[in-house]
């Protein structure tokens, strides 16, 4: 009798242990057939929405897959212009505009003119044509001016080039020397205020002889002195320079 309890109760723990497993089997397959979540519909977008600095959270222009770069920022006016190479703000002849030369940003209209020195990239200034006017020599005194008697001092110089004339050239202020094409302020010694153009000196050399700071605006070969003999006396007695004070030489005889 005990033993076919015992059989009993047995039959009954192993018919449970099989319950228990099917039902931890089960459960391991529902997870499989769970239903797929809903995707968005077609109508669906994203939302974008500012954060906290106020600058929208779409993606950057640059960003790698982006097929919509930034449009480059418009080019400044005066760079880069085929009409103002030098960038100097003046705008070529070839382009209508009054830039003599538009290789040198040192050269262009209203330019403060300059008898000597240094330009801003370390060239000389001397025979340099700052303003496009060749006719213009130095800058207000003392430059190339240095008795400060209103004429250029004659090593102050502009080169004209091919210019067949030149307008607006003071005849008391410049020459001209055709022979090499420079237009020269037209004091002769500019460390003597009294020699201006028309004044005459003695020649040391040669007393019978003055020369006369030149007076005429274009001359193909004379540069400052003109030399002249001074005239002789009713006797026919040769005339001599006597030097003055002031630097001159007056004739007598």
């Amino acid at each position: 009798m005990k033993n076919e309890t015992g059989v009993r109760v047995l039959r009954w723990a192993v018919a449970l242990l099989l319950v228990v497993q099917c039902v931890q089997f089960v459960g391991r397959l529902e997870p499989a057939h769970a239903a797929p979540p809903s995707a968005p519909t077609a109508t669906t977008k994203p939302s974008i929405s500012p954060t906290a600095t106020g600058k929208s959270s779409n993606p950057s222009p640059t960003a790698p897959g982006n097929s919509n770069p930034p449009t480059p920022p418009a080019v400044l006016p005066g760079i880069a212009d085929p009409c103002d190479q030098d960038r100097d703000g003046h705008r070529s002849l070839a382009c209508g505009g009054d830039d003599c030369d538009d290789g040198d940003p040192f050269r262009y209209p209203g330019n403060l003119e300059r008898c000597d020195g240094t330009l801003g990239n370390g060239r000389s200034a001397a025979n340099h044509d700052e303003d496009c006017n060749p006719c213009t020599v130095s800058g207000p005194e003392p430059d190339g001016d240095g008795d400060r008697d209103g004429v250029p001092s004659s090593r102050c110089v502009n080169v004209y080039g091919e210019l067949s004339a030149l307008v607006g050239c003071n005849g008391r202020k410049v020459r001209l020397h055709t022979g090499r094409r420079h237009v020269l302020g037209a004091d002769c010694d500019d460390a003597k205020r009294a020699i201006v153009p028309g004044a005459q000196a003695c020649v040391p050399s040669d007393p019978g002889a003055v020369r006369v700071c030149g007076e005429r605006l274009a001359d193909v070969s004379v540069i400052d002195w003109e030399i002249q003999r001074c005239p002789s006396g009713p006797t026919g007695a040769p005339g001599r320079c006597v030097p003055q004070p002031n630097g001159t030489g007056v004739c007598v005889n």
